[in-house]
């Protein structure tokens, strides 16, 4: 999950203030009573498809819409890429799995691109801009790296695998970057960053006991492999709070994304109870199996609220979340079995088989709806995002062809074996639209994000040869068996 903060002007040339948070923009004007309008973004809001890649297999798990019209996406990559449209690497590949980011300028060409990496395996899963106009990619390392473009780590590798968070300039030079990680055998992920409105990162993930941080550990580490982790970062790198948030089993947090009010909320996933966590208690308590678990904390890291989404049995796990313009939460989540009343209420829409499971919360954690989208085979969420029009974008894949969904037609038809699925709804529930995205090969949507005209940038993983989509053709064609893609839609569809 990402944020990023950024100043513009109204088309009278008032400044504003832009807080795009979980990729949704919010406007806000001193003396305005109104969001006032944006004005055309030219060139950086056309419609788009590329692929990125080399001999490799490239997964871009993230993307971020830039201040500058740009695109910012992270991911990682098994091989080496020389050059990716005539542009050489700020950092060169090293070995396995390498890091990877790449910024597209607002005209959607390469712009620059950096691996991060040794002799072990490293992934990027989130990356956000900062206010500065730098960037923050987060993930995971399996070995110890001595030095990314000459600097060395701020705190020391621990064990396999520890977190990895990188701080880029905005022309691809590393400013600092670290490990956080704990010295047990536990799985140390880094899978959300956002920056908060008072300064500083938020990462969020998942960790065994940091017993060897600076700071002291807000709240307890439950003993468990590991518990949903949050480091606050200054600017520079220094770790000013963490918290662990957990049960004795294991807890993940999938998504950060930044609240209005300089907090910020997860979304992840719980395989144990939590009945009272420093004097707070659950709004909807846990049903057993793997239920969703979202919590809401304060700039300071003191938790406010959670809640458990789900049934037992089965597993339901929020993989993104966004908050809508007014402070309500959507959560994306996939689930293996259905959901029959939630808090007293049943869903829109009903269970089928392996779907892609949503809930509207209040800014305050209560339950507003819930629902389920799907065919006679599998579909995961990938991300959910808040658009500029007030809806708000679904972003998955599909194991099958959905020929209706709740009485629509898909705008673009299935392909074959997975497909990216896009579906616009309202914030109600309601659908708008919804269409397919793929060729002959498996397609799989990873990160979405929301543009300044209404519309979205997709970003993935394809194996397919996808000549055109519509009237477009790509930018950059398919270089191997497994390309990154990203794709830029419009308020009304995808191409």
């Amino acid at each position: 999950g990402s944020t990023a903060c950024m100043q513009l002007e109204d088309c009278s040339g008032t400044d504003i203030t832009c807080d795009i948070t979980g990729w949704l923009l919010y406007l806000q004007s001193a003396n305005a009573a109104t969001t006032p309008a944006l004005c055309a973004a030219g060139t950086a809001d056309a419609a788009f498809f590329t692929y990125l890649g080399a001999n490799g297999n490239e997964t871009l798990a993230d993307i971020c819409a830039t201040r500058d019209g740009g695109t910012i996406v992270a991911g990682r990559t098994t091989a080496d890429i020389a050059s990716l449209n005539g542009i050489t690497p700020t950092v060169a590949y090293n070995a396995g799995n390498d890091a990877l980011i790449i910024k597209l300028n607002s005209v959607n060409a390469v712009e620059w691109y950096s691996f991060a990496g040794g002799a072990g395996n490293e992934d990027f899963f989130a990356v956000t801009e900062t206010s500065d106009g730098g960037f923050v990619a987060v993930g995971e390392s399996s070995a110890a790296v001595a030095t990314i473009d000459g600097k060395a780590p701020l705190l020391a590798f621990q064990s396999d695998p520890d977190m990895l968070v990188v701080r880029y300039t905005a022309t691809g030079s590393e400013d600092w970057w670290t490990y956080v990680g704990s010295s047990g055998a536990s799985n140390d992920e880094a899978l959300g960053v956002v920056e908060l409105a008072g300064g500083g990162y938020v990462v969020g993930g998942h960790a065994g006991d940091l017993a060897g941080m600076p700071v002291a550990n807000l709240s307890t580490f439950s003993g468990s492999n590991f518990d949903m982790t949050f480091i606050k970062f200054s600017t520079t790198g220094t770790i000013e709070w963490y918290r662990s948030f957990g049960s004795t089993v294991n807890e993940q947090s999938r998504e950060l994304i930044a609240a209005a009010d300089g907090g910020f909320v997860s979304g992840g996933l719980g395989l144990g109870n939590m009945t009272n966590v420093g004097g707070v208690t659950p709004i909807i308590g846990r049903h057993g199996g793997q239920d969703t678990v979202v919590s809401k904390f304060s700039a300071t890291g003191a938790l406010e609220w959670f809640t458990f989404l789900g049934a037992n049995p089965g597993n339901h796990t929020a993989n993104s979340i966004t908050e809508m313009a007014d402070g309500s939460l959507i959560v994306g989540m996939d689930a293996n079995a259905a959901v029959a009343t939630l808090d007293g209420k049943t869903p829109l829409n009903i269970y089928n088989t392996n779907d892609i499971y949503l809930a509207k919360l209040t800014a305050s954690g209560a339950l507003e709806w819930h629902t389920f989208l799907h065919s006679t085979a599998s579909e995961n969420v990938a991300h959910v995002v808040a658009l500029t029009d007030g809806n708000f974008l679904v972003g998955g894949t599909a194991g099958a062809d959905i020929a209706t969904l709740n009485g629509f037609t898909p705008l673009n038809a299935y392909s074959a074996n997975s497909d990216m699925l896009l579906v616009k709804m309202q914030p109600d529930g309601t659908q708008i639209w919804y269409s397919f995205v793929g060729a002959a090969g498996d397609d799989e949507a990873q990160g979405l994000a929301a543009t300044q005209d209404g519309g979205f940038i997709l970003t993935g993983l394809s194996n397919s040869n996808i000549t055109n989509l519509g009237s477009l053709s790509p930018l950059l064609g398919v270089t191997n068996a497994n390309d990154g893609f990203v794709l830029r839609g419009g308020v009304d569809g995808p191409f």
